[in-house]
């Protein structure tokens, strides 16, 4: 490879990432230091939400699959509220992580908000990732080393598939596909990397399901015990005020809108039925709660808290 080449590999990579932290900085963002403690019960199994980035919002400019006027009266303002929150599970004595934030030279907070819990990243047994966008895999790494020593990091088949290969190319060009920094991030576990497929329990009582679209193996985790649900979703939605009532809105960071929209509609069709906690990615810190069919028969709401 030129001189020239890796340099201008080296400056796609920095734009790349600059790109992934805006996304999250369009207004003043709250320390993570005003995070509660709350714990979700879920049987057996505890779900305790960490907060790596506090406040922030998406412009909604980067949503479509409506009419500029449905998503100005849905956000006025021209944004709308967003955080990064990750999840810890404990689960038959085993201390999970789902997604890892940004990392600290990011911006983010998620080593701060476990040791507010009272854990270190030493603590962390099994790491599994939703997807490879830098806010969600970010902080496995930091200077080329693993933030978490001994935790095995599990990731689906089909994700590793298309951002780990030696090969990995982008035919739709999506500037939200950074490959760069995702192998960067993972490259320090490779002795502990697992894969993979959907339906697979990743941990006790912990199953992948198939939430295909936002990125090309985008994985939800069902958490189950004693007949108690709660789906930790990912990315499955983002904005909770334009896409809960039209669910159709996407975003531009989804890899393939018409699946995306199409799990997003059958995981909120789900999870609405049976009445199944959510934990989310992007919902407002803590980001867990219910969501029921909206009254007036158009889209869905969400009631934070158990």
């Amino acid at each position: 490879m030129s001189i020239i080449t890796r340099f201008v590999w080296s400056m796609r990579s920095a734009i790349m990432l600059i790109l992934a932290v805006a996304l999250f900085a369009a207004l003043p963002v709250q320390s993570a230091k005003a995070e509660s403690s709350e714990t979700f019960s879920v049987g057996k199994i505890t779900l305790l939400p960490l907060a790596d980035r506090l406040g922030g919002s998406h412009d909604v400019k980067l949503f479509s699959g409506a009419s500029p006027e449905i998503i100005k009266a849905l956000a006025p303002s021209g944004q709308v509220a967003t955080s990064i929150n990750a999840f810890l599970v404990r689960t038959n004595g085993k201390n999970v992580l789902i997604d890892t934030g940004l990392g600290a030279k990011s911006g983010g907070e998620l080593v701060s908000s476990l040791a507010r819990i009272g854990l270190s990243p030493a603590d962390i047994d099994i790491i599994i990732l939703t997807h490879l966008h830098f806010d969600h895999c970010g902080g496995l790494s930091v200077d080329g080393q693993a933030v978490y020593p001994k935790a095995v990091l599990k990731i689906s088949a089909m994700e590793q598939k298309f951002w780990l290969a030696p090969d990995a190319s982008d035919p739709k060009k999506n500037p939200y596909i950074d490959f760069a920094s995702a192998k960067a991030s993972v490259t320090p576990y490779a002795g502990r990397l697992q894969s993979f497929s959907f339906g697979d329990e990743v941990a006790p009582g912990i199953t992948a399901i198939n939430a295909v679209g936002h990125t090309p193996g985008h994985t939800a985790f069902m958490i189950e015990s004693e007949g108690h649900k709660a789906l930790a979703w990912g990315d499955t939605l983002h904005a909770i005020a334009l896409q809960l009532p039209h669910p159709e809105i996407y975003p531009a960071y989804d890899y393939d809108p018409v699946a995306a929209t199409a799990a997003r509609k059958s995981v909120l069709e789900k999870v609405s039925t049976e009445n199944i906690l959510v934990a989310g990615a992007h919902i407002p810190y803590p980001g867990v709660g219910r969501i029921k069919a909206a009254p007036e028969g158009q889209g869905y709401t969400f009631a934070p808290g158990r």
